[in-house]
């Protein structure tokens, strides 16, 4: 999946849901990211947080912001946490 446009606080949309899901999905791996307890769509305090931690853990800068680059290495471990899950499970 992609976007072509900042997601930041506030935003509410079905990329920021997406954003959500894929955050709690890595979180499984990285449990030092915050939960995002009740993905929504709208962009709040707690998706901010799971953001920033996101960043910090992967050399970005924190700003709570997802752009291109923010995203691309989301995206990254994303995938390469799913790989790693269904080698473990199939």
């Amino acid at each position: 999946y992609s976007f072509s446009t900042e997601l930041r606080q506030g935003d509410c949309s079905l990329e920021v849901y997406i954003l959500q899901n894929v955050l709690n999905y890595i979180r499984s791996s990285y449990p030092g990211i915050p939960a995002i307890e009740q993905p929504t769509g709208l962009f709040d305090s707690d998706t901010t947080a799971a953001v920033k931690q996101f960043q910090s853990v992967f050399g970005l800068s924190s700003t709570g912001i997802v752009n291109y680059q923010t995203w691309y290495f989301i995206s990254y471990i994303f995938t390469a946490v799913a790989k790693l899950t269904n080698s473990i499970y199939s």
